[in-house]
């Protein structure tokens, strides 16, 4: 016997679905040769029907007089997307912190299980997957339908984004260093990064000034401390004090220098004395040029 017509417009909905998340499919041609086959045992008017229904949450664009198409991975998607995700992302965990339900919660626990298993898989495309499951359902947590759009387009845009990036990490990382960043607005965040990036196999971690926060230099040091003991991993610290406000001074790397694992910084201060001081008072932390006209003087 066979499906149902909802159970194969369910089945359809989730292939198109995964189709354009994992790039398979970056056009409506694309998805007709891909979908309007025996699997699914249907013609094209339950695709186009599918089509208006998956353009509500932003994986198709409808537009009168060309039809339906994928929507384009450009640079202005990458612009937008890291315009708003940030902003985004950060209202949706407020809300999903608050709203959260009994049963939400498990079902991220789940999800998150579900991942941890994702990362050790071969496959890009089941990491992409297991990801974006494990941010949707945060969205639905929220429960706020005014923000829910906007996430769920950002969720599309970040899954697609990431994709070949894992091709290119799968393919060449294994001969790389693997250096993550666990810069973000609040410590506690920090800290989960650092963790995370041991969890992950990394060789090193990238760390700078919270920002926003302008940290006195001992509060600095400490917060650096902390991140060393959460990642027990050889650190590259990041110093911009023209953004951060605060700057990586002698009393912060006296503090911290005195560690095995502080043995890089990547120098961003412009100040050209400063790149001479380090090089005197601390030649056991590399530098790495972090301002494009001072190049040369790194290599002096």
């Amino acid at each position: 016997m066979g499906a149902s017509p909802s159970s194969r417009k369910s089945a359809l909905l989730e292939a198109l679905r995964t189709l354009i998340l994992i790039l398979t499919a970056m056009s409506v041609s694309d998805l007709a040769k891909a979908c309007l086959s025996t699997e699914f045992d249907l013609s094209r008017t339950p695709l186009r029907e599918a089509l208006r229904e998956i353009a509500g949450h932003g994986y198709v664009e409808l537009t009168p007089s060309r039809g339906a198409r994928v929507v384009e991975m450009s640079h202005t998607t990458l612009r937008d997307f890291f315009l708003a995700a940030l902003m985004v992302y950060g209202a949706i965990l407020r809300l999903a912190a608050i709203h959260a339900l009994p049963g939400q919660i498990d079902a991220f626990k789940h999800e998150q299980i579900e991942f941890r298993a994702a990362l050790t898989s071969s496959d890009v495309a089941t990491k992409a997957l297991a990801d974006n499951r494990f941010h949707a359902i945060r969205g639905d947590m929220a429960g706020n339908t005014s923000l829910r759009p906007s996430f769920h387009r950002l969720l599309i845009d970040y899954t697609r984004i990431s994709m070949p990036l894992s091709h290119v990490t799968q393919r060449w990382l294994p001969s790389l260093p693997k250096i993550i960043g666990t810069g973000t607005m609040r410590a506690p965040d920090s800290f989960a990064l650092a963790t995370g990036a041991r969890e992950m196999g990394a060789d090193a971690i990238l760390l700078g000034t919270l920002p926003y926060s302008v940290p006195t230099k001992r509060e600095n040091a400490l917060s650096a401390l902390a991140n060393d003991r959460a990642a027990n991993l050889p650190v590259m610290l990041y110093n911009y004090p023209g953004r951060m406000g605060v700057n990586m001074g002698g009393e912060f790397l006296d503090r911290v220098g005195r560690l095995r694992n502080f043995c890089a910084i990547k120098e961003n201060s412009g100040d050209i004395i400063r790149v001479h001081l380090l090089a005197r008072d601390y030649p056991h932390i590399q530098m790495s040029c972090g301002m494009d006209d001072q190049t040369l003087e790194f290599f002096a």
